[in-house]
């Protein structure tokens, strides 16, 4: 008893040596003089009033302390349940550490519960409100994910950014682009207001409508395109997958006639008429499912025309025109262009223009309407329909049905028909006194002049009299001394032409001009006129000769009509049809002609009949070649093959060129952007560069687009391999989960992608080394080597080839799978830290042990006395003094380090008190 109550004076006796500097065998430092704390050494510990108040590094000496003065909490630090304490003491703070929450700046509040939202200054300052991330979309200003104390914490903050309806309505939130904040999803800088402002949008797949989409659209997935009508505009919709489907605008007309919009491009089938400008846009046509329906198009709009029905042509007193109305038997009828005669009119014809496009479908009279030379009357197979009372008017020249007048008691229709049959007698044929109308099997029977121009109807003539009596030698029958058909005699026209000779079909051929059969009488006989068409070599050099095809001569094999130089109705005629002729388009093209019947035998490449004359005859192509079709003609077009594609600025075209792998360019506006299948394939959008900063948000890849400063946007989310990948045998771009599957090299840099590698394969014998490897110090080695030169830790997973093991840095700590859930490695200094317990035996390395949260939890003996707590059944090793009673669990103990070895522990009132021993009133000098 006496030796303890010494023991209190002497401790005693300590406490009234220190003065305000501390213990006097420790120096003050300024940063623990400023804070008004004194120096202490760790024997006189007890003498500050709590352990939160030590500063290790205040003082000089390495076992001294500085105490510095209890901090004050302020109000939101103790409504938050909090706990002030020196920011440089031993304390360890399990929760969130808010700077502000204490009044002295050497302190921090400690809020135990890390989930409770705190407004850091910078949050006030904006009259902010904390909030987690489910409440972000509720926030229309800015969030600023550093400008809150707390687990998942942000500030929706005013000023800077304002957050537009597009964002908003959609669940977006505005952030800082200049922030460290990513946002996961799609980040759209036209949602909000202010600058460096942009939504983001959390969930990358939802589709967001954009303005340019337009009341008349909505957003729908890419895969569902084909269920779209109207236009598809990419663009105008945000999200992967997502496309924006408009509905095409329909005008009066396509309205007035209950017409509907769809776009031309689709696969949407129209069962009646299509009006093509009857929508808006220019890639929408008007469906008109009632093909009674007359629809006047602009020109007969313009002519001040209307539309009638077949029925009602005749009744029209200008001219016809079927082009100009759509709908089925539709016409326009266009007043002033043209005015039927009565020879016109009274026979239920209508007058048309013959270069309109019309197309009669009876019987065409040039002389039949006043008006322009392109006007003519047509008698069509239905001529007129008329009401009539108890009579019937039968028109000149046309027949009726077959009716039964007496029968008639109400008007009827009756449908008069041409019978094309007939011959109808024209004014010059009914002038000439006796003119009749004959067939030809009657012309031989005429006394006088027999002319085909005087009569309509299929080989009719008029037979103009003369005198039948008077006998009438003409100059070629005397000259010729008769007629000898073996020879040929030289007609008037034949004999004008300088040069003209008459000749056989044999010498056709040689003819330098054109071959005419009506100037020289003779069997098989035929003029030469020089100088009027010429023969190209085509048609000379494949015995062919030239005519006019207005002057009655008939080619009896093949006409060729670009065969001869000339007039434009110089033609070639090769007189045998079944002769191959090969045309330039075939041969330049190193095609060659070759019958029909032999095409499956011996044609490898390209078959084109439009390059070879006579009859099933057929050009087979090169297939290595490029050839021209019209359409790419018609365009300015070029041929090209794949390798010069990315050359083409317009639209390459494959529909319009044959052969292997050949498409047309299509030159176009070299400013508009063209999307390459390389960008399109891999989610990609052409833009402008002008525009790539602020909307492209993926990987730039210009190589993908044409047209200038284009240049292609992709998909983050894929990968998209680069040459070098390409180039490699068996290269192939994965994400961080596969990379273990590649038995070869991983190289990041061979990939466009997040996160996006490039497999190289090499020898499966080779060891690859894998990140987790090389970032832990460790090198492969080979197993068979293991056991010699492998003096640290063995670790097979991070290592790719046969039989290869990664051997890592033993000053590191390697987690085995047992600390693998939600456990950390981690070395004694930091043991004390741990809200659970120590398990050296769950982790590779030196001194390395794991840390199990919740297992054990230590009590503020044990973590004041820089202590940790372990499973008393586990492994674990305590190298220092084992306390169970300073852990909340009967399976635990306290480990207190070596360091307080020379402290005696006494439990007293529920507390642990360190008491000095004799030895510690020796000063240290």
């Amino acid at each position: 008893m006496k030796a303890f109550v010494a023991l209190l004076i002497i401790a005693t006796s300590l406490v009234t040596e220190l003065d305000a500097t501390g213990s006097p065998d420790c120096t003050i430092y300024p940063e623990c003089e400023v804070t008004g704390g004194f120096c202490v050494n760790e024997k006189e510990l007890e003498t500050c009033s709590s352990g939160t108040n030590l500063m290790k590094d205040g003082c000089k000496q390495g076992y001294c302390y500085c105490c510095t003065p209890p901090c004050t909490r302020l109000s939101r630090c103790s409504s938050n349940n909090g706990t002030c304490y020196n920011l440089k003491s031993n304390y360890q703070c399990s929760g969130t550490i808010y700077a502000e929450g204490c009044s002295q700046t050497y302190c921090g509040c400690c809020v135990p519960d890390p989930t409770i939202c705190i407004p850091k200054p910078k949050c006030d300052a904006g009259n902010g409100t904390c909030m987690k991330p489910a409440k972000w979309n509720t926030c229309d200003y800015v969030i600023d994910t550093t400008g809150c104390y707390g687990r998942d914490c942000a500030c929706c903050k005013q000023g800077g950014c304002t957050r537009k309806n597009v964002c908003k309505n959609n669940g977006g939130f505005c952030f800082d682009t200049t922030s460290n904040y990513t946002c996961p999803g799609i980040s759209y800088r036209n949602g909000c207001e202010g600058a460096n402002c942009s939504c983001c949008f959390p969930d990358p797949t939802t589709c967001i409508k954009l303005d340019t989409c337009g009341i008349n659209g909505g957003c729908i997935k890419e895969t569902n395109a084909g269920s779209c009508y109207g236009i598809i505009d990419k663009p105008s919709c945000l999200g992967t997958g997502c496309t924006c489907c408009r509905n095409c605008t329909q005008n009066q007309q396509c309205a007035a006639a209950g017409g509907y919009c769809y776009n031309n491009q689709s696969t949407y089938p129209c069962s009646g008429t299509i009006y093509k400008q009857g929508c808006a846009e220019s890639q929408c046509y008007c469906c008109v499912s009632d093909t009674s329906i007359c629809i006047k198009l602009p020109n007969c709009e313009s002519a001040g025309g209307s539309c009638l029905k077949r029925t009602s042509w005749t009744t029209c007193s200008g001219s016809v025109d079927s082009t100009t109305c759509l709908g089925t038997d539709c016409a326009c009828c266009k007043p002033g262009v043209c005015t039927p005669k009565p020879i016109c009119k009274d026979n239920g014809g209508y007058c048309f223009d013959t270069t309109s496009g019309h197309v009669c479908s009876g019987t065409q009279y040039d002389d039949g309407c006043d008006g322009t030379a392109t006007c003519s009357c047509c008698y069509p197979c239905v001529l007129t329909t008329e009401a009539f009372a108890t009579t019937v008017r039968v028109p000149t020249r046309a027949k009726a049905l077959s009716i039964n007048k007496d029968a008639v008691k109400q008007p009827v229709t009756v449908v008069l028909m041409v019978d094309t049959s007939l011959c109808i007698k024209l004014p010059d044929c009914e002038s000439v006194t006796g003119g009749t109308c004959m067939k030809p099997d009657d012309w031989n029977t005429c006394v006088g002049e027999v002319d085909s121009t005087d009569c309509l109807g299929t080989d009719c003539a008029c037979c103009k009299p003369g005198d039948p009596n008077v006998c009438i030698e003409l100059d070629e029958c005397g000259g010729d001394s008769g007629t000898y058909t073996s020879l040929c005699i030289k007609l008037p026209d034949c004999e004008s032409v300088t040069g003209g000779t008459c000749m056989k079909p044999d010498d056709w051929n040689t003819c330098v001009g054109e071959v005419d059969s009506t100037d020289c009488l003779g069997t098989d006989c035929a003029c030469c006129k020089p100088g009027v068409c010429t023969p190209k070599p085509i048609c000379k050099d494949n015995g062919g000769y030239c005519f006019d095809t207005t002057s009655g001569h008939v080619c009896s094999g093949t006409q060729y009509d670009d065969g001869c130089d000339g007039t434009a109705t110089c033609s070639c005629c090769f007189p045998d049809p079944n002769v191959c002729i090969e045309l330039d388009e075939c041969g330049g093209n190193s095609g060659t002609c070759v019958k029909d019947s032999a095409l499956s035998t011996s044609c490898f490449g390209i078959p084109y009949p439009e390059h070879c004359l006579g009859n099933e005859c057929t050009c087979c192509k090169d297939i290595s070649l490029c050839i021209k079709l019209p359409d790419c003609e018609s365009a300015g077009g070029t041929c090209m093959k794949p390798d010069v594609w990315n050359t083409c600025v317009g639209e390459v075209d494959s529909t319009d060129c044959l052969g292997t792998d050949c498409a047309c360019c299509k030159p176009g506006d070299p400013n508009v952007c063209i999307e390459l299948d390389e960008c399109g394939g891999d989610s990609g959008t052409c833009v402008k560069d002008s525009a790539l900063s602020t909307s492209c948000f993926g990987i730039p890849y210009p190589e993908h687009c044409l047209g200038n400063e284009c240049t292609c946007c992709k998909d983050t989310s894929l990968c998209i391999k680069l040459p070098d990948c390409e180039s490699v045998t068996g290269g192939t771009c994965m994400k961080p989960d596969d990379w273990n599957t590649c038995v070869g090299e991983v190289d990041s840099t061979d990939c466009l992608g997040t996160d996006c590698a490039c497999c190289k394969p090499g020898d499966p014998n080779a060891c690859v080394e894998l990140d987790e490897c090389g970032g832990d110090s460790g090198t492969c080695v080979k197993d068979s080597a293991l056991a010699t030169s492998c003096f640290g830790i063995p670790y097979p997973e991070h290592c790719l080839g046969n039989e290869c093991t990664c051997c890592k840095d033993t000053s590191l700590c390697v987690q085995l799978p047992e600390c693998d859930g939600t456990g950390s490695c981690m070395k004694p200094a930091d043991w004390s830290s741990c809200d659970g317990s120590i398990d050296s035996t769950k982790c590779l390395g030196d001194t390395c042990a794991c840390c199990n949260p919740g297992d054990c939890i230590p009590t503020s003996g044990c973590t004041d006395n820089a202590g940790y707590c372990y499973d008393l059944s586990s492994s674990h090793v305590c190298n220092g003094n084992s306390h169970p009673a300073l852990c909340d669990n009967a399976n635990c103990s306290c480990c207190i380090a070596l360091m307080f070895q020379n402290s005696q522990y006494l439990l007293s009132n529920g507390k642990w008190e360190a008491l000095m021993t004799v030895s510690s009133t020796v000063k240290r000098q």
